[in-house]
């Protein structure tokens, strides 16, 4: 499925529905809701049951084993997270956010700068590609760099307080978790936002729900603007954006609220909101479903790294489903 959810729609699609079939009691409308509703779920494959279905079980599993209740982050000691460290992790976080956009400000007016003299004319895929190589470039030495520093800043008599050092059991215990959350994220979030866009508002939603998968399907694998794109997608982001959301933004939080759920939900909200100018309203729920889970694994493993697979793992698997459905497969 190639739908995503906004995170509200949980909460209205219930209201949503009780709305359409109660009101003047109309029969009309309630068979028009129940019509809708069949069609929406006459939509889905077997394939996509099945992911559904995996989803449902694994979240059952981990509610049994205590891994998502309220509550169940309360004792986790996996990272130790002292009360005056916040101005520590915000700070970094601060540093970094602005950074980031300000590399992506010089390395564009530089870029137009030589587009004046004549020297390189590449076109607006070409740019955006160009900067992004830049942005990323630069931004992944400096958010590793960051984040030791902060983690050496926070805990000295740790070197690694944010789990940012990496290693090698990060990189296989994130693909087991990765195969964990793709059928939460992507199937069962997925179903949600389908029937609820169909059934609540009689739409449906976009099959390609970023601005730069859009960009990768109209410009093919076959250009080196393509595979700076898409490198920026699965390696870049992955790594700068964990950084930050992750490490320094949910550490600042766990910090300064002393509740690591509340902590983990407000950086998913941040983290699919921060999204808005480059994908639609129904593509914020998986971003903040994503950004949830990755949070629950942090706190869970205290290894930064390990959310960096799972960040990338996904873009790769949305990258690939994008551009295997435009090719007719």
């Amino acid at each position: 499925m190639r739908c995503i959810l906004a995170g509200a729609a949980l909460l209205v699609a219930p209201a949503a529905a009780m709305a359409t079939m109660s009101g003047s009691g109309d029969k009309d409308r309630g068979f028009d809701f129940i019509g809708r509703l069949l069609g929406a779920l006459q939509g889905i494959g077997w394939l996509d049951w099945i992911l559904i279905a995996a989803g449902v079980l694994i979240l059952a599993f981990l509610w049994w084993q205590d891994q998502i209740r309220p509550g169940s982050l309360r004792d986790a000691r996996v990272r130790t997270i002292q009360r005056g460290d916040v101005w520590i992790f915000a700070t970094g976080a601060l540093v970094l956010f602005s950074a980031t956009y300000l590399a992506g400000g010089l390395a564009g007016g530089f870029l137009d700068w030589l587009g004046t003299l004549g020297r390189w004319k590449i076109g607006p895929t070409g740019r955006a590609a160009a900067v992004n190589a830049i942005v990323y470039g630069v931004m992944i030495p400096a958010s590793i760099v960051m984040l030791l520093m902060t983690s050496r800043a926070a805990e000295p008599s740790k070197e690694d307080t944010l789990g940012a050092s990496l290693r090698g059991s990060d990189l296989w215990k994130g693909g087991l978790a990765l195969l964990a959350i793709v059928p939460i994220v992507m199937g069962v979030m997925s179903f949600l936002v389908i029937v609820f866009s169909k059934v609540a508002l009689g739409l449906t939603p976009a099959p390609v729900a970023h601005e730069t998968l859009e960009v990768l399907i109209e410009e093919g694998p076959r250009t080196w603007k393509w595979w700076l794109l898409a490198g920026g997608a699965v390696i870049g982001a992955p790594i700068v954006e964990e950084a930050l959301y992750r490490g320094l933004i949910q550490s600042a939080l766990v910090s300064a609220l002393r509740d690591r759920w509340v902590a983990i939900l407000l950086t998913g909200l941040i983290f699919a909101l921060i999204h808005m100018p480059v994908v639609p309203w129904h593509a914020l729920a998986i971003l903040f479903a994503l950004g949830v889970a990755m949070g629950v694994a942090y706190e869970r493993t205290g290894r930064l790294w390990l959310c960096i697979v799972i960040h990338a793992g996904f873009n790769a698997i949305n990258l690939a489903l994008a551009m295997w459905g435009t090719s007719g497969g």
